[in-house]
């Protein structure tokens, strides 16, 4: 059966047999499956990226200043008043009547492309004049008109020519079918990076203002943007370092996540579990999707992420893919204070000679909203008559119960105590843990449910 197929088919099942049909394990004669719980962490050489410090400045006092600049509430308020200047001349001398050093100089006029100019995919305007009369061009009328802008601003500027990853490619010859434009500018005898195209929301097609990419960290910048020669790095790096970065989208960085492990952006493997581990802080939370192509399989199956059970700071993700393939893994973020999750991280996984593929068991928002935490068993799918060790998390339960067909077992104080749950449980049926937290409350919210075959 095809991957797609597959895909398709765990969609649609009922989730009891998705985990049948998916789950390859052998059961010795008391009932105990054989379960492969091997965690792979890739063995990638990481890549040095330093910034140029003889080129470029991007020490706490600069970030400060340009941070300033950007969260500047009048400088976008007098830009929204901007749309009916009709010569770039004009833009120019309005901008500088309204800033006062070249630093927002630069900022206003990327903020009046941002707002103004939009990204045309088949355009063929170029030429700075004519995408500023037309307010529509590609990657280098976006580049053309921020130079000739910036010439008249009497700042030093200059046009990129390059590549660019807003997905991940493998070889040289997918880059080259993403080349790129972008500009590097000069202020107090520092260059720095800007992508007015992207700045635009060009990256994603949409008209939206992404002040990340003005005035770049070239240490960021290089995880999706690539030119020999001008990346401000020391060392450089080559293109085939950069092909195996994973891409970083800007949310990355706004919520401060740090990437762990693994460093590269393709890794194989052989196994039937594989982690990505990130430093996150508290208020950030994250969940992942697996994808071959366009078809995505069941996230609440095939991938989990939760916080590390000895290092809070840190979130785990879990994949579990279900066979042999080349599969799209995108980890999303968001705050305790946001609904919408963003894209923050897209890496690639080669599976080969996967043995005893399994899922994850079904968690529901309780799970999430109590802060909960799996330590094992990772495996969704348990046997009947199979011992197994519930080991959990669970802070500041009031009850815990786990229901295990008609039995409601009720954990001991040794079992569970300081937060921390560890029962052993013969399988009759689905188990499901459950908690309550309200000593009010009428019911028990189920937390998580292995199902049994």
């Amino acid at each position: 059966m095809l991957l797609q197929d597959l895909i398709k088919q765990s969609v649609a099942d009922a989730l009891k047999n998705q985990h049948k049909s998916m789950l390859n394990v052998t059961t010795t004669t008391n009932g105990q499956a054989n379960r492969q719980k091997a965690i792979t962490l890739a063995n990638s050489r990481e890549i040095k990226i330093s910034a140029d410090t003889k080129k470029t400045c991007i020490d706490t006092n600069f970030r400060q200043q340009r941070d300033a600049v950007v969260a500047n509430k009048r400088f976008r308020d007098l830009v929204q008043q901007w749309s009916a200047i009709s010569s770039m001349k004009d833009l120019t001398d309005t901008i500088k009547r309204h800033g006062t050093n070249k630093l927002e100089y630069a900022w206003l006029l990327f903020c009046w492309i941002g707002e103004y100019i939009k990204y045309a995919l088949n355009c063929n305007i170029n030429a700075a004049e004519s995408v500023f009369r037309t307010r529509q061009g590609v990657c280098r009328g976006f580049a053309s008109l921020y130079h000739e802008c910036c010439s008249l601003l009497s700042i030093n500027c200059y046009e990129i020519s390059g590549y660019a990853k807003n997905n991940l490619v493998k070889t040289n010859e997918e880059l080259n079918k993403s080349p790129h434009a972008w500009n590097s500018i000069v202020l107090d005898n520092y260059t720095y990076l800007v992508d007015p195209t992207w700045g635009a929301g060009g990256r994603d097609n949409e008209n939206k203002l992404e002040d990340f990419y003005f005035l770049t960290s070239p240490e960021e910048f290089i995880y999706t943007h690539y030119c020999s020669g001008y990346q401000l790095l020391a060392p450089e790096i080559s293109r085939a370092e950069f092909l195996s970065l994973p891409i970083m989208r800007s949310i990355y960085y706004q919520l401060g996540l740090n990437l762990l492990s693994p460093k590269q952006g393709f890794n194989e493997i052989s196994e039937n579990l594989f982690k990505i581990s990130i430093r996150t802080p508290k208020h950030v939370n994250m969940f992942a999707t697996l994808k071959v192509g366009k078809d995505e399989y069941p996230r609440n199956l095939h991938t989990f992420c939760q916080r590390d059970e000895t290092n809070r700071d840190i979130f785990n993700c879990y994949i579990a893919p279900p066979v042999d393939g080349l599969y799209n893994i995108d980890i999303f973020a968001n705050t305790n204070n946001e609904q919408t999750y963003q894209g923050a991280i897209n890496m690639r996984l080669r599976v080969s000679n996967i043995t005893n593929a399994f899922t994850f068991p079904m968690t529901y928002l309780t799970f999430k909203e109590h802060n909960c935490i799996l330590i094992e068993p990772l495996q969704g799918v348990v046997h009947k008559n199979e011992e197994i060790l519930i080991h959990m998390i669970i802070p500041n339960a009031n009850v815990i119960e786990i229901q295990n067909g008609h039995d409601h077992i009720v954990p001991t104080k040794d079992e569970y105590k300081k937060g921390m749950l560890k029962k052993k449980i013969r399988v009759q049926d689905d188990i499901k843990v459950c908690g309550r937290w309200d000593d009010n409350a009428d019911i028990i919210s189920t937390i998580c449910i292995f199902y049994m075959i």
